[in-house]
């Protein structure tokens, strides 16, 4: 696989880039004097997927009791994002689509309005109304086949985010078609990390990292005064890192076609549905999204995934605020011009967690050794 790493046209490091370096200087710099006595790490099965929280601060104790309320935070959103649950407010507006508007708590309003805000940018290739097109294409089926044709034409008929009235004022939220569903499923794990990220924060913790899947949020730094090191892994190895991102403060979240998946006939069909097509996209392998907000970041990454590599790169680009690296479906890497990539040697790739063995799976992932590897 090729791991050359290509970025922007532009021949002298933009504004941007000298600004992340500057940040990333300042902090390594005022890291000096700053390191914490204890570290605390765990892991459950929250959202469908593997949740993580790492904490760093001076009171083990501490960590373990603002680690069990951002747990708690995580297991109230798994309730009240949820499609499959029935009193969920996401399962009401689903069921009176074509029929009224759904009051809803002023939280599922915004983070629904800023899902059709990142619809909006990215011309609809990322769109919170592809239910119909994810529960058509069912990959849990053991006897799973692609859907046929004429199935996808009329779960697409369906999709639209443009058919989504916001009412601010109210706040309420309808679907302009019966048979018409949203699914939070493309942004509720950054938006999870986000709000369990403030929760832990609020208990006084300084650094910390949650992750969830493909999505992560870090603030503050390591037990040592560190960043945090963010690895970009491979897709055909989850356990072998491509590329190394020094994150303070920030979102990461990852698209891949590895997560959810099935091979008939020899092609790969995955769960991240181009809506306008209404099948696997196929441009990339994986698209990983750094920004501000962990919403933000999750949503892009299925954007840009669905985009391409050149389409993809454009949108990250024109963003203020917002870098991503791609790799696309021939295995190449690219990044945005405005952030430090370090690309992992293929000899020495491979993460490795604090205690030297594997990294738990998931990409990205938390980068454990002190030093980066080394530029080729």
């Amino acid at each position: 696989m090729n791991t050359q790493a290509t970025r922007g046209s532009r021949d002298h490091p933009p504004p941007s880039f000298l600004r992340f370096a500057a940040l990333i200087a300042a902090v390594l710099a005022a890291a000096q004097s700053t390191a914490f006595a204890a570290t605390f790490s765990s892991h459950r099965s929250l959202m469908g997927t593997r949740v993580e929280i790492v904490l760093c601060g001076p009171d083990r104790t501490a960590l373990e009791e603002a680690a069990a309320r951002g747990y708690a935070e995580l297991e109230r959103l798994e309730r009240d994002l949820s499609v499959w649950k029935e009193d969920s407010q996401v399962s009401r507006i689903n069921r009176l689509a074509g029929v009224e508007p759904v009051v809803v708590d002023r939280a599922l309003f915004e983070l629904i309005r800023d899902s059709v805000g990142v619809s909006r940018i990215s011309g609809g290739s990322f769109d919170i109304t592809v239910e119909p097109l994810v529960r058509l294409w069912d990959f849990r089926r053991p006897d799973f086949r692609p859907p046929d044709p004429e199935s996808i034409r009329k779960a697409l008929e369906a999709v639209d985010y443009r058919r989504i009235l916001l009412n601010e004022t109210v706040p309420s939220v309808f679907l302009e078609r019966k048979g018409m569903r949203i699914t939070l499923g493309g942004v509720a794990k950054g938006y999870a990390a986000d709000r369990a990220s403030e929760v832990v924060r609020a208990s006084g913790v300084a650094g910390g990292v949650v992750k969830a899947g493909g999505d992560l949020r870090a603030f503050g730094r390591k037990e040592n005064g560190e960043v945090w090191k963010v690895g970009v892994a491979n897709p055909r190895d989850k356990q072998r890192v491509m590329c190394v991102i020094p994150v303070s403060d920030a979102a990461v979240s990852t698209s891949g076609d590895y997560e959810r998946f099935r091979m008939v006939d020899g092609v790969r069909y995955h769960h991240i549905l181009n809506p306008r097509t209404g099948t696997s996209a196929s441009q990339c392998m994986s698209a990983t999204v750094i920004a501000g907000s962990g919403t933000v970041a999750d949503a892009l990454a299925t954007a840009v995934f669905v985009l391409g590599p050149e389409e993809g790169m454009g949108l990250i680009e024109r963003l203020p605020g917002v870098e991503g690296v791609i790799i696309d479906a021939a295995g190449r890497l690219s990044s945005s011009s405005g952030i430090p990539v370090i690309v992992a040697p293929r000899e020495s790739g491979r993460s490795k967690s604090e205690d030297g063995g594997p990294m738990p799976t998931g990409i990205p992932v938390i980068v454990a050794p002190r030093e980066p590897p080394a530029t080729p």
